[in-house]
């Protein structure tokens, strides 16, 4: 098992400017032993669920850029570590809601938890984790210097941004146009990455300029939004009709990329059919937005926008502290563009 110490040591490498993938591995590793130590133990509530839902855990891109970017700014290794785990626990518990809003059938090649232990089981471990996360967040706000409250308001507006922008999928919202679809992925994919980049800066006090910061949270998470869009059309692994974004009429990227480059009748054909919450035609449309440009379109548009963030002014060892994402989202878009 990895020890603080073991994170301590590998950090010595790691103010390179280029990381090796053992390194990165270290810090997942470290975050994922982490987290396992604090699920339910066999007999207590939510032992099943939560260890169904962590039997893969995902990229954990948001705490290993957490402590990468607190290594950075000469953020205490355990303080970091609170933060980075109670990052990526809330962002699994946005995930177990997430897929019962959506009525997901499969995460990460798994069942869902509300598909396999029931949807009040699934709330209450999305729950659960949230105070776990705040746990966490708590823990290395009181052991660094700043005032709590800075420290928790960062972690409630993350929280209720997310929970505002979430709420929009069921409001009566459509999200045919970039302006509005960008508003809610703004809300919903920004606050928890600007939570992982701002908190690092927060707990070390640095004067580093936030505005930078949170823009680069926003153009990351577009990018990576973006490209999870485009995967809910990827006939490889198409998901249940009454899951699918366009059968829910939720945002896609795609969706917009693809209604942006009709014109006259055929446009106003889709807004016609998409606005009336019709169901029936689900598979035509689909093939339709699969058969167009929309896919190269949105693909564009992610690389813009990973392009900008290399634009931003946040000096070389913060930029770097971000490989984890950028080499994701840059690997993403060299396969996908080159298919």
């Amino acid at each position: 098992m990895l020890r603080t110490e073991d994170y301590s040591t590998s950090q010595t490498n790691l103010r390179d400017s280029v990381r090796t993938k053992t390194d990165l591995n270290v810090l997942a590793n470290y975050v994922a032993e982490k987290i396992d130590s604090i699920l339910p133990a066999p007999g207590e509530p939510l032992h099943q669920a939560s260890h169904h839902h962590f039997s893969t855990k995902g990229k954990l891109l948001r705490a290993s850029c957490a402590l990468l970017i607190s290594e950075a700014m000469s953020v205490n290794t355990k303080i970091a570590l609170e933060w980075a785990v109670g990052c990526e626990l809330l962002h699994n518990a946005s995930l177990v809601h997430d897929d019962v809003c959506d009525n997901a059938s499969h995460r990460r090649g798994e069942l869902t938890v509300h598909q396999k232990y029931g949807i009040p089981t699934a709330i209450c471990l999305g729950d659960w984790l949230i105070s776990q996360s705040l746990q966490h967040f708590r823990n290395a706000i009181f052991q660094s210097e700043i005032a709590p409250s800075i420290g928790i308001d960062c972690f409630t507006q993350a929280l209720s941004a997310l929970s505002l922008a979430q709420s929009r999928e069921f409001d009566g919202t459509s999200f045919i146009d970039w302006e509005t679809y960008l508003s809610v992925i703004d809300g919903k994919t920004t606050p928890l990455l600007n939570l992982a980049f701002s908190g690092p800066a927060l707990l070390s006090r640095s004067p580093v300029n936030k505005v930078e910061i949170d823009r680069a949270a926003k153009l990351l998470g577009r990018a990576f939004q973006i490209l999870n869009d485009i995967d809910d059309f990827n006939d490889g692994h198409p998901p249940k009709d009454d899951s699918s974004d366009l059968y829910r009429r939720a945002p896609n990227a795609m969706i917009v990329g693809f209604r942006n480059s009709l014109t006259g009748k055929t446009m106003s054909n889709f807004d016609t059919w998409y606005l009336s919450g019709n169901t029936s035609e689900v598979k035509l449309w689909r093939r339709k937005i699969v058969n167009s440009r929309a896919s190269i379109d949105c693909l564009e548009l992610a690389r813009r926008y990973v392009e900008e963030f290399k634009r931003l002014l946040l000096g070389n060892s913060i930029s770097a502290a971000f490989q984890p994402l950028t080499s994701y989202l840059e690997l993403q878009l060299k396969f996908r563009l080159a298919a």
